[in-house]
């Protein structure tokens, strides 16, 4: 059994009939222009999101690589932060 929803159409499942499925191409149009001003307003901020995200990774990174030093027996010196 098929139903129609909107533009797009979903077998029905006969476990799951209490599932009901809207489908609004005008609403899911909407949403997209929404998210896609979104990005374009915030576009400077992704860029210092990316970058922070960037900058912790390495950080991150720098310690994994002396936490595995100290492991195989290596003394760690202290450095100036």
């Amino acid at each position: 059994m098929q139903h129609e929803l909107g533009s797009m159409s979903v077998l029905a499942d006969p476990l799951r009939k209490h599932v009901r499925l809207d489908h609004d191409a005008e609403a899911q149009a909407a949403s997209c222009c929404v998210v896609g001003s979104w990005k374009t307003i915030h576009q400077g901020m992704a860029e210092l999101y990316g970058e922070a995200k960037r900058n912790l990774n390495s950080e991150a990174d720098a310690q994994a690589n002396v936490a595995a030093g100290l492991i195989a027996g290596e003394f760690a010196e202290k450095r100036a932060i």
